[in-house]
């Protein structure tokens, strides 16, 4: 079995691209 200490990194590293990038959109939309 693989640590899940991985899996939340993977998806710590999702989240924060999704929220860049929903700044990054609203900054554009403004």
């Amino acid at each position: 079995m693989q640590r899940p200490s991985k899996i939340w990194r993977q998806r710590l590293r999702w989240l924060g691209f999704g929220t860049f990038g929903w700044l990054l959109f609203l900054a554009l939309s403004v």
